[in-house]
């Protein structure tokens, strides 16, 4: 993206909150000059990563909603993999903040913020309990913000305290005209195919082998389907071989094509407008932002009915795959066998798929409905609320003690 304007423009347009100051507000009334909240906001900003992708959420709510903020990039010893006009203005930026917010993997982040005072900790988890390892570093934050419901019940029983849930917004910068047809290889697809696609890294988490099992075993002919599974450029290998095993075993002909490269963001956002259903029968997620993109787009979706994704996702507007809770087996510094996690059905998510493709139309006007609710209760807006009335509450808390480093 070329930004054209000059420096002041840009600052002018992207950043009011510079020059305007906005009061925050609290149950409707004004709150006082020393309740505009600064704040220190340390993340991986610039990644293309889930972290990058919801700091960069975040970070727009908070700013929209008036709170002064400092960016921190936690990757600047690496080039940036996405650009954001908004925050790279706001990296480096001179307050005295009363809080330092950490968003990201704990231990990446530990050492920067023990010497800090009012640290708030931000991360995501996707098993059913929460690494013993991370025990000393949250516990030392003044608070805890988590995504999910699912997270918060987890982290709260290991911490032994109240956390606080503030979900990922709703923020999809590059489906704002930039979704041409042209943006994507369209793999042969036909006018009239019916796609069903999803956008993972590659790892067993994502559960990338039963999606396609799935899939072949739905639609053992050509029947108008084609599955794209886009994945990441380290997995190319393990992608063609894993393609080759399953459609031999399963014996279809239905198409599919796995790219394993990185692309652009108009490249997922043509991805998602072209796409007929979202497939991610996973076994575990914080919140998975693709899956969650998809939704608030209306796309009708086939995902296992567990974890994160549960606090957008329901039975009536979306088809939740059965499943079962199994041991933790994918090696990882933070996982253990004592942890568990969804094992999908692919029986019911066969089941599933075929119902979709059966009655699209229905299945359109289901996630067209549920994506109205998730576009009020998701906005950059009502998060960014949120988060400022949290923050309130903790300055309020705060502001007559003596916070030592």
């Amino acid at each position: 993206m070329k930004i054209t304007a000059t420096l002041s423009e840009r600052k002018e347009k992207l950043l009011p909150a510079l020059s305007d100051p906005v009061t925050p507000r609290l149950n409707g009334h004004r709150t006082t000059a020393r309740e505009t909240i600064k704040l220190t906001y340390h993340g991986y900003v610039f990644d293309a990563s889930g972290y990058g992708h919801a700091a960069r959420a975040y970070v727009h709510a908070l700013q929209g909603a008036g709170v002064e903020l400092n960016v921190v990039d936690l990757a600047a010893d690496r080039p940036r993999q996405v650009e954001d006009p908004l925050v790279a203005l706001l990296v480096g930026k001179p307050i005295n903040p009363d809080f330092n917010l950490f968003h990201g993997t704990p231990p990446y982040w530990a050492r920067l913020a023990f010497p800090l005072r009012n640290v708030i900790a931000m991360t995501v988890w996707e098993t059913d309990t929460m690494p013993t390892q991370w025990r000393p570093i949250l516990t030392h934050a003044l608070d805890m913000w988590l995504p999910c419901e699912f997270n918060a019940s987890v982290f709260s029983v290991a911490l032994g305290k109240p956390v606080f849930k503030l979900p990922h917004p709703m923020f999809s910068p590059s489906a704002n005209g930039d979704a041409t047809p042209e943006a994507i290889d369209e793999w042969d697809i036909q006018p009239g195919d019916f796609v069903f696609y999803a956008i993972f890294e590659w790892q067993d988490r994502k559960s990338p082998e039963r999606t396609m099992e799935a899939y072949f075993k739905a639609f053992p002919q050509d029947e108008k389907t084609v599955l794209v599974l886009k994945t990441n450029p380290g997995a190319a290998t393990v992608v063609s071989r894993t393609l080759e095993e399953i459609r031999g075993r399963t014996g279809s002909r239905a198409r599919a094509a796995v790219p394993a490269e990185g692309w652009s963001d108009a490249q997922i956002a043509a991805l998602h407008a072209r796409g007929d259903c979202y497939v991610p029968p996973h076994r575990g997620e914080g919140w998975g932002y693709p899956l969650f993109e998809a939704a608030s787009r209306g796309k009708p979706v086939v995902a296992t009915g567990y974890s994160g994704p549960l606090d957008y996702l329901t039975a009536d507007a979306h088809c939740l795959v059965r499943h079962t809770l199994t041991s933790v087996r994918q090696p990882y510094t933070y996982y253990r066998p004592s942890m568990n996690w969804a094992e999908p059905d692919t029986e019911h998510a066969i089941e599933l798929m075929r119902a979709v493709r059966a009655r699209p139309d229905e299945a359109r006007a289901r996630g067209a409905a549920a994506a109205k609710v998730l576009a009020k209760e998701f906005s950059l807006e009502a998060i960014g609320q949120r988060a400022q009335q949290r923050l309130i509450e903790l300055l309020r808390r705060t502001d007559n003690a003596k916070w030592e480093p």
